[in-house]
């Protein structure tokens, strides 16, 4: 049964709206979910890259519509968001509201640079003034800051749409179409006494531009629930996760460091088990093994290491990880501390996780 539509749904173009339910699958998580004032939300459509269909629905909130009206935006703020937000309201396609960003960002910095050139001339600068001097209160390039505020954007979204659901299919698409931009090399710093300046390529991504993935980092202060009976909450935390393993997996930003398989080791099963972890991490953690492209991409880091060093984030990937977190799963998948719901989703984790290493090794 479809929910009945809102007046707050209204804001969400029809590609958005569609739905696609599948009734003969039984693994929803979860079948029905409440917005943070406990309307229904409508279902969003997706299809899994696993050949399984699975309804999920899209989260809403009064921040979530306030990224549609976007009229709190700063100039500079708009030239960098508006066109995502565009591109979710079904008025710009990936590659336009990519190509309006980026040109914004080619602009803006060459501009600046040029300011600064101007400076220079003007005010005859040595080598040490340039070191000391304040440049006349004038900006950076800063290309890679700009660079940071659309992937905050980008990020942002990302608690409100389902795995695979038409809504984060489109950020993927738009980061698609980023990186197949004509690469630039954006200026980063004031010019030093030779005039050059530390440069950034665009939009190269990989994990070598490290400092995207601190925008990841904030999104998880704010999007990790507080409160374990909030059911919204926990989804949005799904979803993002979802998201965050999309990215990675795609190799457009490393976020291994931010993955909420952390929260789940066998340590802190052990010791938990009279208050067990919290099931919205479960379910968030399960986001990078559920599905088979995800899944794939951890199981092929894994086997690169066979130990993983204790608290480094940036290295998480191991041979002993892997079989920590699937034995986590088989865990949860047979605990009653847990209910059918988290069961469920921990049940699918070890037999992807079984599937993609068998996979692999019958490749070998």
């Amino acid at each position: 049964m479809v929910p009945a539509r809102t007046s707050e749904e209204g804001n969400f173009p029809t590609h958005i709206r569609k739905q696609l339910h599948n009734p003969r699958h039984n693994l929803r998580v979860p079948p029905t979910c409440a917005s943070s004032n406990t309307t229904s939300k409508n279902l969003l459509s997706h299809t899994s890259p696993t050949s399984t269909t699975m309804a999920f629905t899209c989260l809403s909130s009064p921040a979530f519509e306030a990224r549609l009206r976007h009229n709190d935006y700063g100039q500079e703020e708009a030239h960098l968001k508006v066109p995502l937000d565009n591109l979710i309201k079904g008025q710009l396609s990936a590659s336009s509201a990519a190509y309006n960003i980026d040109q914004y960002i080619q602009i803006e910095t060459s501009h600046r640079l040029r300011q600064l050139e101007a400076y220079v001339k003007s005010n005859n600068m040595t080598a040490d003034e340039r070191e000391d001097d304040e440049w006349g209160g004038l900006p950076s390039p800063n290309a890679g800051g700009f660079a940071q505020g659309v992937i905050e954007h980008l990020l942002s979204w990302c608690p409100a749409f389902d795995p695979y659901s038409a809504g984060q299919n489109l950020l993927i698409e738009f980061l698609e179409a980023l990186q197949e931009l004509p690469q630039w090399q954006g200026p980063e710093t004031y010019p030093d006494a030779n005039g050059d300046v530390c440069t950034s390529t665009f939009w190269e991504f990989g994990r070598d531009w490290i400092g995207l993935v601190d925008e990841v980092s904030e999104q998880v202060d704010y999007v990790r629930p507080c409160d374990p009976d909030d059911t919204a909450a926990r989804d949005r935390w799904r979803n993002f996760q979802h998201a965050i393993a999309r990215i990675t997996a795609h190799e457009f930003i490393d976020c291994a460091p931010h993955s909420a398989l952390h929260y789940i080791q066998s340590d802190l099963l052990s010791e938990q088990r009279i208050n067990p972890v919290p099931k919205y991490d479960i379910i968030a953690a399960a986001q990078w093994v559920i599905y088979q492209v995800p899944c794939e991409y951890v199981y092929r880091e894994c086997l690169k290491n066979e130990i993983a060093e204790t608290g480094d984030l940036w290295t998480p990937w191991s041979k002993d990880r892997w079989c920590s977190w699937k034995t986590d799963f088989e865990f949860v998948a047979g605990s009653t501390q847990y209910d059918s719901e988290v069961r469920q989703v921990a049940a699918r984790a070890v037999l992807v996780m079984k599937q993609v290493e068998a996979a692999k090794t019958g490749e070998s």
